[in-house]
């Protein structure tokens, strides 16, 4: 914690597991298979330096994202693409590493990002 009227430096790191459900969509706008949905799995982490106004408050942002390209070995039949159907962040936990406090958060569903697909068999999320 800061005295009121000091300025500090911190810094905080936020860190998860991103899941990521891929699909295989044709060109009638369905995922014809349950076979065709696939999942992968990542860590993601992001860091940042802030500092604490006269008062002892923080504020900032920090980004996690999640990859923009399916993992290598996913593919689909012809006619198919293979389209990012939904993404989880689980657990979220931001650590303050000047302190070593810790907050968790989630999970965090980004929903279904495919709207109006038909799905057989098989959710979005």
């Amino acid at each position: 914690m800061t005295a009121p009227g000091s300025a500090a430096e911190l810094r905080r790191r936020a860190a998860c597991r991103v899941t990521e459900n891929w699909f295989c969509v044709n060109n009638g706008s369905s995922n014809p298979q349950a076979s065709n949905k696939r999942t992968s799995s990542s860590n993601e982490s992001a860091s940042g330096q802030f500092t604490a106004d006269q008062n002892g408050n923080v504020t900032g942002t920090l980004t996690l994202t999640a990859p923009s390209t399916p993992p290598s070995g996913f593919s689909c039949p012809p006619c198919q693409d293979l389209e990012l159907g939904s993404v989880i962040y689980s657990p979220i936990t931001i650590t303050d590493s000047t302190s070593g406090a810790t907050l968790s958060l989630g999970p965090v569903s980004s929903g279904c990002l495919l709207q109006g697909v038909k799905f057989n068999k098989v959710s979005c999320t």
